[in-house]
């Protein structure tokens, strides 16, 4: 993203999920993208160089398959999501953080909630100095919650990754709403498999119509427009 300004910020978006993408479905006009088949055992990965405050840089691992964020780059060492103790390296030669990368681990590794951490662009910039630069466990742990929901989760979601964008250059405070949080991030790979569903058996699926943001969805049309990119189930 050269400028992170609201265009910005959907062209990255937009580009991202080109990129990524395996297929598509849905009819021409209201389709959505599919992500490559995770592969377990022997995960395909992306990587992101970004910059922040003062030209801070970082290079920061993401899986292709599901879109998680593995780990980041300080310098030349790579650190990754995992416990002492803990014995897979996804990154060679990388350190543990010391705490996984669920939200629930992240937010108490932060002592904040995920509905607390400033999402705007200069949270942004704060975040990628912070992982450029700091050792400190809380400020990591913040920075990466930033970082995943600006390309993760605003990935999976066009609904996100739009709302985000119309204030990402406000100076005041930005922080996801707690239904992007519930309704959205925590049910995506549900939604992935309804719209799979859907689209290989159409006549015969009962879709489910869910819930998201007190409002019922009620067909697989409104659905795939809330969704930018599927998990391939």
């Amino acid at each position: 993203v050269r400028t992170l300004d609201a265009a910005g910020y959907r062209a990255f978006q937009d580009d991202l999920r080109k990129r990524l993408a395996d297929k598509y479905i849905g009819p021409t006009g209201n389709n959505v993208a599919v992500l490559p088949h995770d592969n377990e055992g022997a995960p395909q990965w992306f990587d992101l160089r970004l910059t922040g405050a003062g030209g801070a840089q970082t290079t920061v691992r993401f899986r292709v398959g599901n879109l998680y964020m593995v780990g980041y780059q300080m310098g030349t060492t790579w650190y990754e999501f995992g416990k002492r103790g803990d014995t897979t390296h996804w990154i060679p030669d990388s350190q543990f953080l010391g705490f996984k990368g669920d939200y629930v681990a992240l937010a108490t590794a932060a002592g904040k909630a995920v509905t607390e951490i400033n999402l705007n662009r200069y949270g942004f910039d704060a975040a990628v100095k912070t992982l450029a630069t700091s050792t400190i466990r809380q400020e990591r742990a913040r920075a990466l919650i930033v970082v995943a929901q600006l390309v993760s989760e605003a990935c999976r979601f066009l609904i996100l990754s739009k709302a985000l964008s119309t204030r990402i250059n406000d100076p005041e405070p930005l922080y996801l709403k707690q239904w992007m949080l519930d309704d959205l991030q925590r049910e995506w790979g549900t939604y992935s498999e309804i719209l799979m569903c859907y689209n290989n058996f159409p006549d015969t699926y009962n879709f489910p119509k869910p819930t998201i943001n007190q409002n019922v969805i009620a067909t697989a049309d409104e659905l795939r427009k809330i969704l930018g990119i599927l998990l391939n189930v």
